[in-house]
């Protein structure tokens, strides 16, 4: 079974801490006593809630070393567990019985995010283990002796914190989590919860103040290995201060999680620990990792504010479901998206409650297209939990793009970064957001601070280059959109973004051979490379080659559902504007998509000033932000 409970848990009108063994009445914050067998026995079932708890598994955990005679010790402390909430054997609220067999926690919980895990070992690791400890005098000072030594690492850099011109804010990598070698070499799913081990990592510290703590994110990550050579590209290309490596081995039925947070100074080793436990805690144990090291830092960045988001989920099953699908969702492909969709469901079926999981398939709906879904889902992450990020995020995405609530939309998008600021990608849709109404210098702003925490990133190049074309600045989009194809290596999605971005960019600055070269790409890129249009011995004008894509793109778009508003920016690319205006209408009608970028995207600028388009405009954003 779980090793791992939480120290905090508060069900109807009680509270219950792990920790302490103490139970309370909300209403009246009053202690009700409870001897230490019987709040262990009820820490157990609240960790397993909704689970049978046998009547064996208490004894192995409660009484190791009793074989006889323990029966009567469980029944005398369930009903001490009863009388202590004023619950019924016979029409159980939070207690049910499971004749001949054992015990389930029914009430619904609800876990205390401001409290710590306990209940776990922990082991120092210096190449060697040493003691196992649990909840005892020697264990609550080497938790306080743990905690201490992570905060001198990095005392450092923390200390001129409180003066902040001298300040240098530390910069993380953390490294794929591997498996140690003959460890469980055939073991695909061990593997990948090694790898979403630092996923996880990576999602916990990157809730810091990004001013106080930069967290390099998970994509940029991922092309970095254990070898000299990436150390030295971290600190040379990524100008990191410390990497976080984690390694994870398979022996007798139990995993050994070790970290090592090095300083890349000097590539000393200044703090290392070995977290040992049952190959199906994992999903504990990542959160409790990430915990550990920002409970460390906050100790010492008093003026930064740490975010507190959970797992949410006590259930197992549920957690490791969730995990799985968010590896099949990072693909990206349309067979993996619907893979993820049976993985989030099936975490929803174990835990109805579990709001991250709601979210996940609303990101995995909306990637797949399916708005009504993707709405549901999301509305149910929110009503189980206001405050996830990824929630608002997916909240502020409709509230934008389908909804024009423009207004609503920053409130969303704003709470979704302060929540969690460290998140490369809601920077960067923020910024999305922010260059529709114009507000470019912020915009900017924010996907900088997205490119710093995920700089190796090439769909972030392609969409900084569209950021910078609607802020009419087409030197510096022809700038990232190469550094973003720089960095695509094979990826069609981002390679049309880039390349379509270039094309609008060089045409606006008169660089037709360099337009026509990136029309080009993106004709092959649909599988229409044979219809050369910048071939040398080509008797064309190069506008003339070029007006042969614009055509063929059409023609293109046509095949496909919701595109008539890039039909429309084809047209008004010919000249044929009465014919754009037709297209705009038509889209309106159809679907709203991408119609969020009319006031900025410089492919109108040939049509703006026209009456027809002007009350288009004055129609679709009667309340737009200025």
């Amino acid at each position: 079974m779980n090793k791992f409970v939480s120290t905090g848990f508060a069900f109807y009108d009680f509270e219950f801490d792990a920790k302490s063994e103490e139970l309370f009445k909300i209403a009246k914050r009053k202690r009700i006593d409870l001897q230490p067998k019987p709040a262990a026995i009820l820490a157990l079932l609240l960790k397993h809630n909704g689970v049978l708890v046998t009547r064996k598994e208490i004894q192995k955990h409660i009484w190791p070393d009793t074989v006889i005679d323990y029966n009567q010790r469980i029944s005398s402390s369930i009903q001490q567990i009863r009388n202590a909430l004023g619950d019924d054997r016979a029409s159980p609220k939070y207690i049910e019985t499971i004749p001949r067999k054992g015990y389930r926690f029914i009430a619904p919980i609800k876990a205390l995010p401001k409290q710590n895990f306990m209940g776990f070992s922990v082991i120092e690791a210096n190449n060697r283990f040493v003691t196992v400890f649990r909840k005892n005098i020697l264990a609550a000072l080497l938790i306080v002796a743990l905690v201490s030594s992570s905060v001198l690492i990095w005392s450092t850099q923390i200390k001129p914190a409180l003066e902040p011109k001298a300040y240098i804010r530390p910069l993380l990598l953390i490294l794929p989590g591997v498996v140690e070698a003959n460890s469980a070499p055939d073991d695909a799913l061990f593997h990948k919860l090694a790898r979403g081990l630092s996923d996880e990592i990576i999602s916990r510290l990157s809730r810091a103040q990004p001013q106080i703590l930069g967290v390099i994110a998970r994509i940029t990550a991922k092309e970095f290995t254990r070898d000299r050579q990436s150390v030295e590209r971290a600190k040379n290309q990524l100008d990191a201060t410390h990497l976080l490596e984690t390694s994870i081995r398979k022996n007798n039925g139990k995993i050994y999680v070790a970290t090592a947070l090095v300083r890349l100074s000097d590539l000393t080793q200044v703090w290392t620990q070995t977290y040992e436990t049952q190959i199906g805690d994992l999903g504990v144990i990542k959160n409790d990792v990430a915990n550990r090291i920002s409970t460390a830092l906050n100790l010492r960045l008093r003026h930064g504010v740490w975010g507190t988001e959970t797992q949410g989920t006590f259930d197992r099953v549920a957690y490791q479901n969730y995990l799985t699908g968010l590896a099949f969702l990072n693909r990206s492909q349309p067979d993996s998206i619907k893979i993820a969709v049976s993985y989030f469901q099936a975490s929803i079926d174990a835990d109805i409650n579990y709001a991250p999981a709601y979210a996940a398939l609303a990101r995995a709906y909306l990637m797949s297209s399916n708005q009504p879904q993707a709405r549901e889902a999301v509305r149910h992450a929110l009503i189980l939990d206001s405050e996830l990020s990824e929630a608002l995020m997916i909240d502020a995405h409709f509230k934008f793009k389908v909804d024009y609530d423009f207004e609503d939309a920053a409130k969303s998008f704003e709470k979704a970064i302060t929540r969690t600021p460290g998140r490369a990608e809601f920077r960067l849709r923020y910024a999305d957001y922010l260059t529709a109404i114009g507000a470019f210098d912020k915009a900017i702003e924010q996907a900088s601070i997205a490119r710093e925490l995920d700089p190796l990133s090439a769909s972030l190049y392609g969409e900084l280059g569209w950021f910078y074309l609607r802020a009419h600045k087409p030197e510096n989009a022809i700038s990232e959109c190469k550094r973003g194809l720089e960095l695509q290596k094979g990826n069609i999605y981002y390679a049309l973004i880039a390349n379509d971005c270039l094309v609008l960019a060089t045409s606006m600055l008169g660089y037709t051979d360099e337009a026509l070269i990136a029309a080009q790409e993106i004709m092959i890129l649909f599988g229409s490379g044979d219809q050369k249009i910048n071939a040398p011995q080509s008797i064309q004008m190069p506008d003339e080659q070029l007006r042969i894509y614009w055509l063929w793109r059409i023609e293109t778009m046509k095949k496909f559902p919701g595109t008539q508003i890039d039909i429309a920016k084809s047209y008004v690319a010919l000249g044929e504007y009465e014919k754009a205006i037709q297209a705009v209408e038509l889209a309106r009608k159809q679907s709203p998509k991408n119609m969020v970028y009319l006031k900025t995207d410089p492919s109108w600028d040939p049509i703006r000033e026209m009456p027809a388009f002007q009350k288009i405009i004055a129609d679709v954003f009667p309340n737009t932000p200025s």
